[in-house]
């Protein structure tokens, strides 16, 4: 077995992520053997977007496909996200109702050319004071409801991240590909007005593309235990 002290230098990095992405496919494959469709079972697809998916991958990615996705939008793509391309699948199976496939990264958003490249513009858990009277019965008709929701939706608040799946009620999970945010999951949630903000562990640690889709396998199967 491998261990640090006999890989390549340079190797470590790519070697332990190439092992967390066969861990994520093993727990996957267990997760679609209890919970999948089978023949005579009579209760399947219990974990939430399951049935949109059915726990499937979609094709993998070859490396000159991603690395013409990464040229036509100048940028590189988290390591890990980029491993899961090419040796899990382009989308599928994940959290939500699935992880889209990466040609599907601006779903319903007025993007352009360089808005990947262009940075994350927050640093922090983001939202948007309301500077308007919620009791007047007309408020969204008064300029200052207008520059709010103008300000508010504006997709120049997600440049250099990609929507990475839909949790439902138009909320979205990011992909931090440009700024210090680089490699970062975030949380789209202004559909619910509450605003945009990173997923974070108990520590208060970011989480990346690996920990946020191992939450979702070790959560889906804790919660199959409970069905027993």
């Amino acid at each position: 077995m491998k261990t640090l002290a006999t890989l390549e230098p340079g190797a470590t990095l790519s070697y332990f992520i190439t092992m967390k992405t066969n861990e994520l496919a093993s727990k996957l494959a267990m997760l679609r053997k209890k919970d999948g469709w089978r023949l005579f079972r009579k209760v399947r697809y219990r974990i939430f977007g399951s049935i949109a998916h059915h726990y499937k991958l979609n094709r993998t990615l070859r490396e000159k496909d991603i690395r013409a996705f990464e040229e036509a939008h100048y940028i590189e793509l988290p390591t890990e996200y980029r491993n899961f391309l090419s040796k899990m699948g382009n989308g599928g199976a994940g959290p939500g109702y699935g992880i889209f496939p990466i040609e599907k990264w601006n779903l319903d958003l007025a993007t352009y050319n360089g808005f990947l490249a262009k940075p994350f513009p927050h640093k922090k858990a983001w939202n948007m004071e309301q500077a308007f009277d919620l009791e007047d019965e007309n408020f969204f008709e008064s300029a200052a409801y207008q520059h709010w929701e103008t300000s508010y939706y504006d997709d120049e608040q997600l440049t250099g991240s990609m929507r990475i799946c839909h949790n439902g009620y138009g909320v979205y999970t990011l992909l931090v590909v440009s700024g210090v945010e680089a490699g970062n999951v975030w949380i789209d949630d202004r559909a619910g007005e509450n605003g945009i903000y990173p997923l974070q562990t108990p520590s208060e640690e970011r989480v990346g593309f690996n920990s946020w889709y191992s939450k979702w396998l070790n959560e889906s199967l804790d919660s199959l235990e409970q069905f027993k």
